[in-house]
């Protein structure tokens, strides 16, 4: 089983082994721990980042949303205050205004 070492060693056969074996070796098994333990570490990252950018999301939507009722709210303000002048003048009939109504985004609630 002892084989008799044919000739010495030298730096440049231990860094050629080195360089064709051992490293290429080392890289395969590393990079196959790489790819088992990544995917546990970074995919609850990921979801964790996902989930909170669409919480913010939701809540700048809703804020969008609060902002446009809002302003929907004053607008219709200011056509049913128009409307209430034009009916003081007699420019408009109940008939007329009855279809007004009719027309609004956000009916009063009757109570």
């Amino acid at each position: 089983m002892n084989r008799p070492i044919e000739k010495a060693l030298t730096k440049k056969d231990l860094a050629d082994f080195t360089e064709e074996t051992l490293l290429p070796a080392v890289e395969r098994i590393i990079d196959k721990k790489i790819d088992e333990k990544v995917p546990s570490i970074v995919h609850p990252i990921v979801n964790k980042a996902k989930l909170e950018l669409m919480d913010h999301i939701d809540v700048k939507i809703a804020d969008l949303r609060g902002d446009v009722i809002l302003l929907l709210r004053k607008d219709e303000r200011r056509f049913l205050h128009l409307v209430d002048i034009l009916y003081k003048k007699k420019l408009l009939d109940e008939r007329d205004i009855k279809s007004l109504e009719d027309l609004q985004l956000f009916p009063k609630l009757s109570g």
